[in-house]
């Protein structure tokens, strides 16, 4: 009789606690349009799936492209999300900081927003919200960036790393600061659904400051297409005898 009743309470909390593992929905597929002012940008959607939690919650991943001639330096969406056209929920999202790398024209940038909604939506609209676009002007082209291979390259994958952005922006009193990177990852080759960096930042003497790990594309997110040129930014916090980084790549699929 113990076991009995110890199994059907250890039973029900078990289902309890699995309810909280995400799940898809046997709902109906998300259709997602794309709204902008602007002909600079282009949305791509790689998943939209409604997810079974302790509320209702959308998906979404992909990336947003610069098609056009321009460059964007600070861009925010918002995902509308709707039931046969009216709202059944809304998430904002920034997609590009103006701390970061500038999106010039060819680059994308990559998303992966999950936000609550109505168990009956059936649709989400993404419109710009902030955006900041100048004209182009001529730049020097981005220099190498400080990356080793040490994951095997799989047959059929090409990725070149380069430099975009590395800039320190000291606070307080200057001891203390903020290393901004943004590297561009430019896929020659097959497409790849997981990239993983690992980065070390050092002093002159190559101390070691600090050492994050970046993933450029993973496990469920927007894969890194053929001919995709993205972009990924890195914030480090570091003293001011910060002086150079060095990285490696740890793992492509």
């Amino acid at each position: 009789m113990f076991a009995r009743l110890f199994d059907l309470l250890f039973g029900w909390i078990g289902k309890l606690l699995g309810s909280k593992t995400p799940k898809a929905l046997p709902a109906p597929d998300i259709v997602v349009e794309f709204s902008s002012h602007v002909d600079d940008l282009k949305l791509r959607v790689d998943r939209a799936t409604m997810l079974a939690r302790v509320e209702p919650m959308v998906h979404l991943t992909g990336v947003v492209t610069n098609t056009g001639e321009r460059v964007v330096r600070e861009l925010s969406v918002v995902f509308h999300a709707s039931h046969n056209g009216v709202s059944v929920g809304r998430f904002d999202s920034e997609i590009l900081g103006s701390h970061q790398g500038n999106l010039r024209p060819g680059d994308s940038q990559a998303f992966d927003v999950t936000f609550p909604v109505r168990s009956d939506a059936n649709g989400v609209v993404v419109t710009t919200d902030v955006l900041d676009i100048v004209p182009f002007q001529p730049v020097a082209a981005p220099v190498e960036a400080m990356l080793d291979w040490q994951a095997t390259v799989p047959v059929g994958v090409d990725i070149v790393f380069r430099e975009r952005l590395r800039e320190f922006r000291p606070f307080g009193d200057g001891r203390q600061g903020f290393c901004h990177l943004t590297i561009e990852v430019d896929n020659q080759g097959q497409a790849v659904s997981v990239l993983k960096l690992e980065l070390s930042f050092f002093d002159s003497d190559k101390n070691v400051l600090d050492q994050r790990e970046v993933l450029a594309a993973w496990t469920g997110g927007p894969p890194i297409h053929s001919g995709e040129r993205r972009l990924v930014h890195v914030i480090s916090k570091v003293p001011s005898s910060f002086r150079s980084y060095s990285g490696t790549v740890v793992d492509v699929v």
